[in-house]
């Protein structure tokens, strides 16, 4: 992980092919702050890895902070806010990495399926229309950040859609759950990892050994159809750290063995 300082004060530039605007002259904070803050998260910052993080001098024009299609965390100095320089940088920063989680983690695989039916719960797709990679950012800011960053409320609280805190928290556990099953499935597994489904049962058990038996929760269960058994296939894959990819309209489901 890099962390830069910018000189850039203010003026149009480009970071890995994303234009950032920056006025003003004040700082977000020091890389010691930031790197501070990423060693605090409750989830390694290696599972991230690479990306770097660019402190720049000045406000950016549109947000506060950005992540670029290169995995580069752009943090420029806290508008008003009732929150300290170091409160606002851990939030934007913890906030960006989320992004960052989860198009390396969730994304169409079969964890962020999953993870969208949680949230979906809550935040049906009719009313939340563009906003929605701003839950899974929020989410991992809320559950992995340090103290600092969890200061400002969920993003999405919305009291007239019914999206209250104690309706987002509500789910935090289960989710919580499932952004470190992610993770493990995307690591690479051992040589002895098996994966054992039952016809009908959208429980899977997975193990690695003797005592590490975990339940796994399918959105759909194996069956026999014309005498042929069919798995879901994409829970299956990853379960055994192989990496699954859908081309449509083709179709055309691609498994990469991870080992």
């Amino acid at each position: 992980m890099t962390v830069q300082v910018t000189s850039q004060l203010a003026g149009s530039f480009v970071v890995d092919g994303t234009p950032i605007r920056s006025t003003g002259s004040a700082w977000p904070g020091t890389e010691g702050e930031v790197r501070d803050i990423l060693g605090a998260l409750a989830l390694p910052v290696r599972f991230l890895e690479p990306f770097r993080v660019v402190l720049v001098q000045g406000v950016l024009d549109g947000a506060p902070a950005c992540l670029t299609s290169a995995g580069t965390v752009v943090i420029g100095a806290a508008f008003e806010s009732p929150r300290t320089r170091l409160e606002d940088l851990a939030w934007q920063l913890c906030h960006e990495l989320g992004h960052l989680f989860d198009l390396r983690y969730l994304g169409n695989s079969a964890w962020g399926l999953a993870y969208r039916s949680i949230r979906r719960r809550l935040d049906p797709p009719e009313r939340y229309g563009g906003h929605w990679p701003e839950w899974p950012a929020e989410d991992f800011r809320l559950l992995f950040g340090p103290p600092e960053a969890r200061v400002a409320p969920h993003k999405m609280l919305d009291a007239q859609r019914g999206i209250t805190p104690e309706a987002v928290a509500a789910d935090l556990p289960e989710i919580r759950g499932l952004m470190q099953a992610a993770v493990l499935a995307r690591a690479r597994p051992p040589a002895n990892r098996r994966v054992v489904l039952t016809i009908g049962s959208r429980h899977a058990r997975v193990s690695e050994g003797p005592g590490t038996a975990r339940i796994l929760e399918m959105d759909v269960a194996p069956h026999i159809s014309a005498g042929r058994t069919w798995l879901p296939v994409r829970w299956v894959a990853e379960a055994l750290g192989c990496r699954v990819d859908w081309y449509p309209p083709e179709t055309v489901v691609l498994e990469e063995q991870d080992r």
